[in-house]
């Protein structure tokens, strides 16, 4: 199985249950959804979700430094 691609979704949710260590959220979460894909079809799905921003900083460095390492490599 050969990496042939990696998907890079930013989202914006709603929480389900408002967590309880954060009093008064009425803020949506930032999620980033990785869709990793190989040459045979397979395609997996990952989240992230920072506590504290950066979600477009991480998906930069996905993109620009982490994902091309990885694109054409063996995953077995």
């Amino acid at each position: 199985m050969i990496i042939r691609d990696v998907r890079i979704t930013p989202r914006s949710v709603p929480w389900v249950e408002p967590p309880v260590y954060f009093a008064g959220c009425d803020r949506r979460r930032a999620v980033l959804m990785l869709e990793p894909e190989t040459d045979g079809g397979m395609t997996g799905m990952g989240f992230m979700q920072p506590s504290s921003g950066g979600l477009r900083t991480v998906a930069a460095c996905l993109r620009e430094q982490i994902i091309p390492a990885g694109q054409g490599r063996n995953l077995t």
